[in-house]
């Protein structure tokens, strides 16, 4: 008799092999001991909690179990919103027990000090007793973040610090702070605990920003927890906006693997655009950066300079290779009358943002701003010149540096570049540095006016870029060579022996583009006996091979 196998045998045997074929890869498990207790976390970096009781608070029994239950869920809260704003199911790392996770791990610090010593106004000595409980247990210190949570009888009367402080944050903790008073006023929970996630969205890097009218009336959104949710988190709808996530998934404590944050960057805006159209501001642009821009947050922010923040409208965007585009309805703001500034926020891989900011008001409804600008650039060692048509009293130029506008020096700035005409309407720049190859500067001029208002004009980005003066020498584009050099007539390009096709430009220091050319021929003849004598710029780009030279003519 033939041996038969069925076809269900067939699949049984077949899933069977598979499964012995199939091994899944296990997450990454981190772990901690703390008091002989092991804690274990799906994060490399995770949130340090620490309790601290002052020396004549009584210790609650219960605090563990209470904070614990409300750590949990303030995760669990900041995972819904990334998931909701398409980062996906991740949050902010916290060690838990390994055989319990319902218990964080909470680092219990004894005060040395009555509550006295640790007030609102001053919370150094206990982030000194903080600092010294760290320096001598290292490897309890699992991030740069930082919950401090201090112990205190009656909340209400209590003077200890609470807010975000740079990668600090604060709160209290009282017996009856409990997560069975989630959604009810009962012992002032709501205010203590929203407080709590709110300060703690700072301590994560999170800034203040406001719900647009839309969000606002979304019932699966409602209040921004960053603006007022704090009064609202647990009892109404309150979300946590896509500007505001867009900067966490980029916080330490929200990282899949283990690598560097906070290591310093350079970025800037390369170029600036707005527009008004069909009820909506639309700004776009490039930019430049060393690290990784993973998204572009664009703030409108209704008082003349940046503010706190609590009422600036957040819109969020992921960039296309260097360049951003967004569009924004003015019916989402609260109010399209009045002075604003605009923010744009770049936001970095590594955790950090770059920023910066225009004044602009609306005027009945309508952005009376005018933001247009594209990069300029000359060579490393040359010079430029900016001018404003517009008139006023007296004028001074200013540069765009840590989000905020500053005065530009008169005369040699060791190191940098000479400037001259600062408070004049023309501003010339001179030997500058190779410094602003990866560091461009973005200006304006501030224009004072006969009353005294002071009005700004456009804005503009230079920087330098890396140039040489040209020789027979072997360039970026094998064998060219470019003569006489000083020129006085016309200057001969020689592009080699390699057949490609080339974009020429010739600019002067101000970078305006003098001559163009597109060109498959191996020499170019350039007149130079009608341009004025000085310094110009040849750049030349190979189609094929992407190649690249920039180099320097002296016109006799």
């Amino acid at each position: 008799m033939k041996n038969t196998i069925t076809p269900c045998f067939k699949y049984l045997f077949l899933l069977i092999c598979l499964g012995f074929l199939y091994t899944p890869t296990k997450a990454q498990i981190y772990t901690s001991t703390y008091n002989n207790i092991n804690y274990s976390s799906s994060r490399p970096y995770n949130l340090n909690v620490i309790y601290f009781v002052p020396n004549d608070i009584p210790l609650d029994n219960t605090y563990k179990t209470r904070l614990s239950a409300l750590l949990l869920w303030g995760q669990d809260f900041y995972k819904q919103n990334m998931i909701n704003n398409g980062y996906g199911s991740k949050t902010f790392g916290l060690f838990t027990e390994t055989t319990n996770s319902n218990n964080v791990k909470l680092i219990l610090i004894q005060g040395l000090y009555p509550h006295t010593s640790y007030t609102y106004n001053n919370p150094s000595q206990m982030n000194a007793e903080i600092d010294t409980y760290f320096t001598s247990n290292p490897t309890q210190k699992t991030s740069d973040h930082n919950l401090i949570i201090s112990a205190v009888t009656n909340p209400d009367t209590s003077d200890v610090p609470f807010y975000g402080l740079g990668k600090n944050c604060y709160a209290l903790d009282y017996p009856q702070f409990d997560i069975q008073y989630l959604g009810s006023n009962s012992y002032s929970f709501i205010a203590w605990f929203g407080g709590m996630i709110h300060e703690l969205g700072h301590g994560i890097n999170l800034p203040h920003s406001h719900q647009t009218n839309t969000e606002n009336i979304n019932p699966n959104k409602g209040m921004n927890l960053m603006f007022a949710g704090n009064s609202t988190l647990g009892i109404s709808p309150t979300f946590i906006n896509r500007a505001g996530t867009a900067i966490l998934n980029n916080s330490q404590v929200f990282a899949d693997i283990a690598d560097t944050r906070y290591n310093g960057h350079t970025a800037s805006f390369n170029s600036i655009h707005t527009s008004h159209n069909s009820g909506s501001l639309t700004v776009s642009g490039t930019f430049q950066s060393n690290i990784t821009v993973k998204d572009v947050n664009i703030y409108q922010d209704p008082y003349a300079t940046p503010s706190p923040g609590y009422y600036r409208v957040a819109w969020s965007v992921a960039p296309v290779g260097n360049t951003y585009s967004i569009t924004m309805p003015i019916s989402e703001l609260a109010s399209s009358n009045g002075p604003y500034n605009l923010q744009i926020e770049l936001v970095l891989e590594n955790g950090e943002t770059e920023f910066a900011y225009f004044p602009f008001s609306y005027i009945s409804g309508a952005p009376d701003v005018n933001i247009n600008f594209d990069g300029v650039s000359t060579c490393a060692g040359g010079s430029l010149q900016f001018t404003t048509n517009n008139t006023g009293t007296s004028y001074k130029w200013q540069y765009l540096a840590a989000g905020g506008w500053n005065d530009y020096s008169e005369g040699n700035v060791s190191g940098y570049a000479t400037f001259s005409g600062t408070q004049t309407s023309t501003m010339t720049i001179s030997n500058i540095s190779s410094i602003y190859i990866t560091n461009p500067n973005t200006i304006r001029v501030a224009i004072t006016q006969s009353d005294g208002s002071i009005k700004y004009s456009s804005v503009q980005t230079w920087k330098a870029n890396t140039c040489s003066l040209a020789t027979s020498e072997t360039k970026k584009i094998k064998n060219l060579s470019a003569y006489p050099n000083p020129v006085k007539d016309e200057l001969t390009v020689d592009l080699g022996t390699a057949k490609d096709n080339y974009n020429l430009e010739i600019t002067n220091t101000l970078g305006e583009i003098l001559y163009k050319i597109t060109t498959s021929e191996k020499t170019i003849k350039i007149p130079f006996s009608n341009m004025p004598s000085g310094i110009y710029f040849v750049n030349i780009n190979s189609s094929s091979n992407k190649t690249n030279t920039s180099f320097k003519v002296i016109k006799e």
